[in-house]
């Protein structure tokens, strides 16, 4: 059960904070005071936070910042009234600015949302909150129900390989094989046999016919890592697969 941490000593906010969310799968803990809100961070951990910027004994531009050194997990809504600076709280770890008084369904509305984002992104392997890592998520969810290509770029060790995944998941193709395959650390002579197959007879030790990782990859997904460690003549090859989804087997005459 997700947990929400409610930081203010209006009893006005707290009620429509629990009319709002009365109906929700939600554990709700309430702090009257900020240091008693961190010592509740202190001993355990909350999915959301919804902070009123109007708790006096503590700047709340000061309590933001505190929260997200103890929890930066958390996705923290401020309440401000409208003539408030959004940027500055935004600027010291507010996820979200919530109108004051506090509009019932506006709360609602964000909190399922977010409950939403942070439950795919747990699906997907991925810890975070940044504005970033949600548009990743954004992005795999458009590219998931399609069949087109995906180039996936990043340094070595980002998690190319993770989001591949993320976007086989959550397709639907995901009954189907997830085959990877490092390019780079097959041997250039080696390659084209294992992306492709080949045939009995191809080369010397090809005792029998045998699928390559594009075909065992069939009405599934297939993830190339290390793609640009691809010799030129095999990149050919490959550029077919992309753009005609056929290829022959190494040594054989038909797609």
């Amino acid at each position: 059960m997700e947990k929400l941490l409610l930081i203010t000593k209006s009893r006005d906010l707290a009620q429509r904070a629990k009319d709002s969310l009365s109906g929700s799968n939600l554990m709700l803990k309430e702090a009257e005071s900020s240091a008693f809100a961190l010592k509740l961070l202190n001993e355990q951990s909350f999915d959301f936070i919804l902070l009123d910027s109007e708790i006096e004994d503590l700047p709340c531009e000061s309590l933001l910042r505190k929260i997200n050194l103890k929890s930066p997990q958390s996705e923290i809504f401020v309440t401000l009234e409208k003539s408030g600076d959004q940027t500055a709280l935004k600027n010291c770890g507010a996820d979200d600015v919530i109108g004051f008084p506090l509009d019932k369904e506006e709360l609602h509305l964000k909190i399922n949302k977010a409950s939403r984002e942070r439950s795919f992104l747990r699906s997907c392997g991925l810890v975070g909150k940044s504005t970033e890592l949600k548009r990743i998520a954004e992005a795999v969810l458009q590219a998931a129900p399609t069949d087109i290509t995906i180039l996936l770029t990043g340094e070595s060790g980002t998690g190319k390989e993770l989001i591949a995944r993320a976007v086989h998941r959550n397709s639907q193709r995901k009954e189907k094989p997830f085959v990877a395959a490092n390019c780079g650390a097959l041997a250039e002579g080696v390659l084209e046999s294992e992306l492709f197959g080949h045939e009995k007879g191809a080369f010397t030790g090809a005792i029998s016919r045998r699928a390559g990782l594009f075909e065992r990859a069939d009405k599934g997904t297939i993830f190339l890592d290390e793609v640009t460690e691809i010799p030129p003549q095999t990149q050919v090859k490959l550029l077919r697969v992309l753009e005609e989804r056929s290829f022959l087997r190494v040594g054989g005459t038909e797609d």
